[in-house]
């Protein structure tokens, strides 16, 4: 058994954990075994049994070698993959900085670097609630709680290990997802970060990507790109990796980001050009369509939809005209979700969408 790993925490891991692992390596459970575990194989992996139960004399050793036995597969280190099966209802997010030997960053390195992962998170979750190119003020409740529940984890060298506590996500929610709207705001607000990343690694590398709507919508903002910055800043370069919690659906986008200080003066470049930007810009909402008005002397129909702005629920009203009210018409018979996309503007207590098209409709399953 690894010296590293204590009998408390190899106790602490669940079985499902394990079974969870094992099928994201490659396995595959191939006999149900007895009451107390199952066979796995997969090709070109060890036979290996896993517990269904931690009441078992040798639990801690039998969790330890299946550690060993993950580890061998996946190319991590054993400490990596037991942090992440101490995790695996979470979203990790690594920042790993290899021109560093020694085992932890300095007293006065540690909080910024954690405020700076802090603050990229922040950004991403707030392009979740509602994509813009500039964030201030009070962030609404759902990002807030998040923030609340984040911690560090300092593991494992060289790296800062920041630990996403996700809510409890039912078994039917998991497996029947139709899309990501549909995931928790967690893993959204991750996603949102890893799009992100790959925006400003594009940005960095060849200019914005796309228009500046698309990269609004991407999760770009000066307050991601100013955040991103801020932690290159005192290195020669970073790696951002994404460990996807293995209890929910894995997204198919990248996750492993390499950052450098030569991205500085792109950064910095896209940071004066967003902060141009008027505060109102393109963006999608989707919800249910809670009324609908036809005029026929501007030959268009006001539509108000119940939807989610800023992480709050709203009501926001668009004019839609010609195949848009169609469809709206359509969604509104139908009980389907429907996703607009304009310039969203607030006057006074009220929200609108203008230059507002229909993106897709979706139906609400019962």
């Amino acid at each position: 058994m690894s010296a590293s790993h204590s009998f408390e925490v190899l106790g602490s891991i669940q079985p499902t954990a394990l079974s969870a692992y094992a099928c994201n390596l490659g396995w595959e459970k191939v006999s149900p075994g007895g009451r107390f575990g199952s066979l796995y194989s997969g090709e070109g992996l060890p036979e290996i049994a896993i517990p269904r139960i931690r009441e078992l004399a040798d639990y801690e050793r039998v969790v330890a070698n299946l550690i060993s036995a993950f580890a061998a597969a996946s190319g991590l280190s054993e400490r990596t993959v037991c942090t992440n099966l101490s995790n695996t209802d979470r979203d990790l997010i690594r920042i790993q900085i290899p021109d560093r030997s020694t085992d932890a960053l300095s007293a006065a390195e540690l909080p910024a670097v954690f405020q700076g992962i802090r603050d990229l998170l922040r950004a991403a979750a707030l392009s979740e609630c509602s994509p813009k190119p500039a964030y201030r003020g009070r962030m609404p409740t759902k990002v807030r709680e998040l923030l609340e529940n984040v911690r560090l984890d300092h593991t494992e060298r060289g790296s800062l290990v920041l630990v996403l506590v996700t809510p409890t996500i039912e078994r039917k929610q998991r497996e029947f997802w139709d899309d990501i709207i549909d995931a928790p705001f967690t893993r959204r607000a991750t996603m949102k970060l890893a799009t992100g990343l790959q925006a400003a690694s594009e940005a960095a590398a060849d200019g914005l990507p796309g228009t500046i709507d698309d990269s609004i919508r991407l999760g770009l903002s000066v307050n991601l790109l100013t955040a991103l910055r801020d932690i290159i800043a005192p290195f020669t370069e970073l790696t951002v990796e994404l460990t996807w919690a293995k209890t929910l659906r894995q997204p198919e986008i990248p996750s492993t980001f390499g950052l450098t200080n030569n991205w500085i003066p792109r950064l910095t470049e896209a940071i004066d050009k967003f902060k141009l930007l008027p505060p109102t810009s393109m963006m999608e909402i989707v919800g249910k369509i809670k009324s609908l008005r036809w005029s026929d002397e501007i030959a268009s129909g006001t539509v108000s939809v119940e939807a989610e702005v800023e992480g709050q629920p709203r009501v926001v009203s668009a004019i839609l005209s010609g195949s848009d009210h169609d469809e709206a018409i359509s969604a509104y018979r139908l009980r389907s979700e429907i996703v607009l996309s304009g310039e969203l503007n607030r006057v006074g207590t009220l929200w609108e969408l203008k230059r507002a098209r229909v993106t897709t409709t979706e139906m609400l399953h019962d």
